[in-house]
């Protein structure tokens, strides 16, 4: 573990990094990990959430369809997708990686609240309401006591009138 090469050690420095907002020396450093490392696919997630918090959101969505192509059962590149689609207001690409989270969620839990809430923001920030509400009275089942889900539930209603 003390070994400068160590993943976990390297993984740790990066994240210090993070901590202090030095995104390039974070993809630097998540660099060094040896590919072969099990680690290697949330580095690589981390990588294109760092590239994202330096614009580079071309490139963290480049690096992270790549992963979703590779592991088409794991969800963390998709919610990853979405999040930063949503986060760039580019709300018609997360609806999409939102929907694929969701596919990929057969037996939705209370902790599987936030797909369909990203979603349904999404779908009421492209202006299509029937959709946004249908996600959010989705989200509010697996979750009715959330106060995102039923804030903006509520401020939509009125908006909605």
């Amino acid at each position: 573990m003390l070994r400068g090469n160590s993943p976990f050690a390297l993984a740790a420095l990066a994240n210090v990094y993070e901590l202090t907002r030095r995104y390039d020396k974070a993809i630097e450093t998540y660099d060094r990990i040896p590919k072969e490392s099990p680690l290697q696919k949330a580095i690589e997630i981390r990588k294109a959430v760092n590239m994202n918090l330096l614009d580079q959101v071309d490139a963290a969505k480049t690096l992270l369809d790549r992963i979703a192509a590779e592991q088409p059962d794991d969800i963390r590149p998709l919610v990853t997708l979405g999040d930063i689609m949503r986060a760039h207001k580019r709300h018609a690409e997360a609806v999409e990686y939102y929907t694929r989270v969701i596919a990929l969620t057969p037996k939705p839990e209370s902790r599987h609240w936030v797909y369909w809430y990203a979603r349904g923001t999404s779908y009421e920030r492209l202006k299509k309401w029937a959709q946004a509400e249908a996600d959010l009275q989705r989200a509010l089942k697996l979750a009715p006591d959330q106060p995102l889900i039923l804030n903006y539930l509520g401020y939509s209603w009125i908006d909605q009138n």
